[in-house]
C-alpha cells in the first residue's frame, strides 16, 4: 500500500481520487487497515474463497491482526492477569 500510495501521488499529485483494492473476502479487514495507515481512501473488494479453506484463512488472518496490534494485546493481557492475580489473593486471603 505504502508504494500504491507513491504512485498515486506521483500520477495525480493531491488531487480527490477514487480507488479500490482487491483481495480474497476473508482478507479485507487487515487490507483496508493497511489502505488507512497507508493514508489511501479505498474500498475493498473482496473474491469468493473456497468453503475448505475458510477457518484456516481466517485464523490466520486472526493471528496477523494479533500480531499487527501487539502492544495493545499485550496491555489487555497484562490487565487481565493483574485482575486474575488480584482476586486470587484476595480469594486466598479470605479462605
Amino acid at each position: 500500500m505504502r508504494f500504491s500510495k507513491r504512485l498515486i501521488i506521483q500520477e495525480i499529485g493531491e488531487a480527490p481520487y477514487k480507488a479500490s483494492f482487491f483481495t480474497n473476502n476473508y482478507h479485507l479487514l487487515r487490507a483496508g487497515i493497511f489502505a488507512r495507515m497507508a493514508g489511501i481512501a479505498a474500498n475493498g473488494v473482496g473474491g469468493n474463497t473456497s468453503f475448505y479453506f475458510l477457518p484456516n484463512a481466517v485464523i490466520r488472518e486472526y493471528l496477523a491482526l494479533v500480531v499487527l496490534y501487539k502492544r495493545r494485546h499485550a496491555v489487555a493481557f497484562g490487565v487481565i492477569v493483574l485482575i486474575a492475580l488480584g482476586q486470587f489473593i484476595r480469594a486466598w486471603q479470605l479462605g
